[in-house]
């Protein structure tokens, strides 16, 4: 059976940047991820190729529209809250903010390692290296790197950078 779109962010937020490490990350060591990161690191996953792969997706998990902070669907938040009321996800309220930050459970990981097993390798590695994208990126360098690479998503964008 194929992934469901909330299998291929399970799997985002499981996986271990690009690297010599083992493709899933113990949960004690998954960082936390604001709702940026999710949202720009699966555009990237969905639109760009790792550096060593060419592999185009058969079918987008998600479908993306320019707003606010460039690429965004809503479906994305609907999958995290799903995630998280089956116990597969964690969210941490940023003090101050109204948004969360996610983060992987054990049990998410142990669910997450069982679905990368039906992931063809290619698109392990182009998963891995968007992590490592909004991992190694401070939030404007991220926004503006999304938003050279793919001007059509920045066009309602709020951020001026």
């Amino acid at each position: 059976m194929p992934l469901q779109r909330r299998d291929w962010l399970l799997a985002f937020l499981a996986a271990a940047p690009s690297g010599p490490t083992a493709p899933i990350m113990p949960s004690a060591e998954s960082p936390l991820l604001d709702p940026i990161r999710v949202m720009k690191g699966m555009f990237l996953f969905q639109n760009e190729d790792a550096p060593d792969v060419v592999s185009p997706l058969p079918a987008a998990p998600y479908e993306f529209e320019a707003y606010a902070y460039g690429p965004f669907t809503a479906a994305i938040y609907h999958d995290l809250n799903e995630l998280r009321a089956l116990g597969l996800v964690h969210s941490t309220p940023v003090l101050g903010r109204t948004y969360s930050r996610w983060s992987i459970t054990e049990s998410g990981v142990a669910l997450a390692a069982a679905k990368l097993e039906e992931i063809p390798p290619e698109r392990l590695r182009r998963l891995r290296h968007a992590k490592q994208i909004v991992l190694s990126k401070g939030f404007a360098e991220l926004l503006r790197y999304v938003y050279q690479r793919h001007p059509a998503y920045a066009t309602e964008s709020v951020a001026k950078l």
